[in-house]
């Protein structure tokens, strides 16, 4: 699989009319062969020119490119954008002339953008190839250019043929695939038909809105992720939920909840196959695709640091791995069987010697699993957990398909097929706790190596599921752009809410009025919207509030944008909602430059204060404000709540000095009664009027300090003092 990340700073340059395009003659320069691993390459182009980086990893080259998109636009999470996106797979190739090698050029509007590995044909030349373009200028035809690579010395090379597809007739979610025949250049016209070669791709112009406008969408999915998978499960295809899945993780990931996420729905599938533990995490569900990208998404690193060497060897082996009589000689297969023996040493050393940099989030999920399944009594069922995640789901599937693991870029010829396949199967048994016995005959002469090697299995499970992290720990380092997350998952969920019963979408409430929200917000014309009852009028009092974690700022950029509104909202009496379908947005928007305001400021402002700066805002009539007024609205809030800090601290204030004279004004009452008590029977009847109230004078005086403490300065409002 090869993918490339391309970055477009500033005006595209306009090719130069007259100069001979690069698409059919070039000068002939590659590197790498087909078993090398793909390069995290960044390009930066802009009107002087272009520059390529390279990067240690996937995670470090999105890092830049993010850095890089946010030096270029600051507020890019405050403004409307559109992202531009191609996925394309070169699959195979007919009617080559055999036992030649070939490779393929992929052009954007007439500039070289990525480049296959070289095959050999035989009767077909397969590829299988994938390139994953984004942040792309707007693009408006993609063409692949079929080279024969059979002289390494001629430093110019002439294309055999080429076609152009235009990408205005494969936009959309669905990939077209489809067989092209090339047009082949004159001088070639002579010799047989035309090659032919399979394509499948998709362009996307993804419209993004700035992050406000998803701030209930993504707060109804934060609370509510467990619902929206229980309903959508029976609904869904398998293209569908890898597609639900994959969004779903990214969203989560951004915002800090994707382990909660995949602990929840884990249990939940252990819940669900209780009386058949056999199949856990081997269906094509919601949940065993998530964590399939899951895996992918935090342990890349991992992956590539622990079995890319070993996979990249195999690619081109010098020795021979076939161990079945009836695929290689009889006489080959002693050694051949010692050369598997070797490899799948190899291959299970370099795994268990991983466990020091085993992903800090996979190793908390799986200490979760454990603890929850050990508490249940069924401590067996977490290390099966453990098992089929880990290795049925990503470590063997990385050994079998590499490239499909981002391991290597070209597909393996048929023997490192053959021989990955077989490495495979053997540490998955190991996992499984299990022999070949009569199932594969052929296969049997690796049974002592699988029991042998059960204890430092379970070694490994163990040491990969201690909550406690080892010091050489991997964590996530990439970035994920929320909104445009945000974005893919919006058109997804309205595509498969339209089909829904109405009782399903009642399950679901408030989802389907939030998406229509955001639909309109597009301003797509003709745009369909989702059907909803009167009775799923949506208010954000149905749903909790959202609370980020503390390390916001390493989860996700974009989340900042999200995250802590100046202003909070006020709940609405039902009366005064009426019968129209509101929703009431947060009128909060994320500023370039955060002030230093503590949470307690936000939780003691009163209510009263804040109850003429709310608004309601109709579902079908969300205001776009320039950044200007953006602005002078978070300063107007910003200067609303320290004058609620300090009404609040004055009022505090009052409270503790007026508790002090009450406490006081006890004990001088006390006083008068004891001295009223002690006095002689004998004298009372001479004493004056006037000495009967002797203590009047002492008790007058809390009224006094009273008055002293309401004539002090009146609280303010808004920069001004009430004058009564």
């Amino acid at each position: 699989m090869g993918l490339k990340r391309w970055l477009t700073c500033g005006a595209p340059q306009e090719p130069v009319i007259g100069k001979k395009s690069p698409s059919t003659s070039r000068k002939f320069e590659r590197s790498g062969g087909s078993g090398e691993g793909p390069v995290n390459n960044v390009k930066v182009i802009n009107s002087r020119g272009s520059r390529c980086f390279g990067c240690v990893s996937a995670a470090e080259r999105d890092t830049w490119i993010e850095n890089l998109l946010r030096t270029i636009q600051p507020n890019k999470d405050n403004c409307e954008r559109v992202e531009n996106a191609l996925s394309l797979w070169v699959n195979e190739a007919k009617d080559l002339t055999p036992k030649k090698k070939y490779f393929c050029e992929l052009h954007l509007d007439g500039s070289l953008y990525a480049r296959t590995t070289s095959k050999v044909s035989n009767e077909e030349l397969f590829w299988g190839e994938h390139f994953e373009f984004s942040n792309l200028p707007p693009t408006k035809e993609v063409t692949l250019h079929l080279f024969r690579d059979d002289d390494k010395k001629r430093k110019e090379m002439s294309a055999l043929g080429s076609v152009t597809i235009p990408l205005a007739g494969v936009m959309g979610r669905q990939l077209v695939e489809k067989w092209h025949s090339l047009n082949v250049p004159p001088v070639n016209k002579a010799k047989a038909a035309a090659p032919t070669i399979r394509i499948r791709l998709r362009y996307q112009n993804i419209k993004v809105l700035p992050m406000i406008h998803y701030k209930e969408f993504a707060e109804y999915l934060i609370c509510n992720y467990a619902t929206l998978c229980t309903v959508l499960e029976p609904a869904l295809k398998v293209k569908e939920k890898e597609e639900m899945a994959s969004a779903l993780v990214h969203v989560l990931q951004s915002v800090g909840k994707a382990k909660d996420f995949l602990i929840e729905l884990g249990m939940a599938e252990v819940n669900r196959c209780e009386e058949k533990h056999s199949v856990l995490f081997r269906e094509n569900t919601l949940v065993t695709k998530a964590i399939d990208e899951y895996m992918k998404l935090v342990g890349q690193k991992y992956l590539v640091e622990t079995l890319g060497d070993f996979v990249t060897r195999l690619y081109n082996p010098e020795e021979n791995y076939e161990v079945d009589p009836n695929k290689c000689s009889a006489n080959d297969v002693p050694e051949n069987q010692e050369n598997m023996k070797a490899s799948c040493e190899e291959a299970f050393r370099q795994i268990t010697e991983s466990h020091c940099a085993f992903p800090v989030e996979l190793r908390e999920v799986f200490a979760v699993w454990q603890q929850e399944c050990f508490r249940r009594g069924k401590e067996e069922i977490g290390m099966r957990m453990i098992c089929a995640s880990l290795f049925l789901r990503f470590l063997c599937p990385a050994i079998m398909s590499p490239s499909l693991f981002n391991l290597t870029q070209g597909y393996p010829n048929d023997s490192a097929a053959r021989t990955l396949t077989l490495i495979a199967k053997v540490i998955q048994n190991l996992a499984n706790f299990t022999t070949f016995e009569e199932k594969e005959g052929y296969m049997a002469f690796m049974d002592d190596f699988l029991e042998s090697n059960w204890d430092h299995m379970r070694f490994f499970l163990t040491n990969i599921s201690n909550p406690e992290p080892n010091m050489n720990s991997s964590e996530f380092e990439g970035c994920i752009d929320l909104g445009l997350e945000l974005s893919v998952l919006h058109s997804l969920l309205c595509d498969i809410l339209s089909r829904l019963e109405q009782r399903a979408l009642d399950r679901l409430r408030p989802l389907p009025a939030i998406l229509n929200g955001i639909t309109h917000s597009l301003n797509i014309p003709n745009a369909p919207l989702l059907q909803i009852q009167e009775s799923s009028d949506y208010c954000r009092d149905d749903k909790p509030t959202y609370v980020a974690p503390k390390d916001v700022r390493m989860v996700s950029a974009s989340l900042l944008s999200l995250h802590k509104c100046p202003v909070e909202e006020q709940r609405l009496n039902s009366s005064e909602i009426g019968n129209k379908a509101l929703v009431k947005r947060t009128q909060s928007v994320p500023a370039r430059k955060r002030p230093t305001i503590s949470r307690q400021h936000s939780i003691r402002e009163s209510d009263s204060e804040m109850g003429n700066h709310i608004e309601e805002d109709v579902i079908t009539n969300l205001p776009d404000r320039p950044l200007e007024a953006v602005e002078e609205q978070r300063k107007k809030d910003i200067e609303r709540l320290e004058v609620a800090t300090q009404n609040q601290q004055r009022v505090e204030s009052l409270e503790g000095r007026l508790s002090a004279m009450e406490e006081g004004h006890k004990e001088l009452l006390l006083s008068f009664k004891v001295l009223r008590d002690n006095q002689q029977p004998a004298t009372s009847n001479h004493v004056p009027p006037s000495s009967s109230t002797a203590g009047a004078p002492s008790s007058v005086q809390p009224s006094l300090k009273t008055l002293s403490i309401l004539t002090e300065p009146p609280l303010v409002e808004n920069g001004q003092s009430e004058i009564s």
